[in-house]
């Protein structure tokens, strides 16, 4: 069995490579006595792997393997992206945005109860900075949030009272992001039953 022991002052873990169709598997301990009871607790796991008294020579020590604390870069906000708006930087969240129009070298950004706003990246540039489970391009000069699409008529799409139409190189793809049900039926009302 291969396995891979690493080591810090606060942390011992093992790992087990991918083999014979198992996954890679890593188990970490803050103990040594732990790690050596799991080792006896499931000694038909992990026949192969020695107690950890006789394995330091073996260890690797992971701070050099691993950024130090400090040196971990900061989590990066993944909600938006800031667009400069006159003299200083705005947040678009994703949220806010119903769809992306092309206009050559430049984007409308169409956001939720705000106006437009116009920025000057192509809407190939500004596809690539959108999430792409919730935004999809339905035409070369159109990109929508999936969230926000309210209806369609045949290769027309509906974001509030907006049309956008939907290409043909597009359209499978679009539907197939969608559940569709058979043809809705109005219910008769009360006073018609009487």
């Amino acid at each position: 069995m291969k396995y891979v022991i690493l080591k810090s002052s606060a942390l011992l873990c093992f790992q087990f490579a991918e083999q014979n169709g198992n996954p890679l598997q890593i188990f970490c301990f803050d103990r040594k006595e732990d790690f050596n009871n799991y080792l006896e607790e499931n000694e038909a796991d992990v026949h192969g792997l020695p107690a950890t008294d006789k394995i330091d020579a073996e260890f690797v020590n992971i701070g050099k393997i691993l950024p130090k604390a400090g040196n971990v870069p900061p989590k990066v906000v993944e909600d938006g992206f800031f667009i400069r708006h006159k003299e200083r930087f705005i947040k678009v969240r994703f949220a806010d945005i119903m769809w992306v129009e092309a206009s050559r070298s430049y984007s409308s950004l169409h956001l939720k109860g705000q106006s437009p706003l116009l920025v000057s990246y192509p809407m190939a540039d500004v596809k690539q900075k959108l999430p792409a489970d919730a935004f999809m391009q339905i035409h070369r000069s159109y990109v929508v949030n999936l969230n926000y699409v309210e209806g369609f008529i045949g290769n027309i799409l509906y974001i509030d009272t907006v049309k956008l139409p939907i290409s043909k190189a597009h359209r499978q793809d679009v539907f197939s992001k969608f559940i569709f049900l058979d043809a809705a039926k109005v219910a008769p009302s009360e006073k018609e039953e009487d």
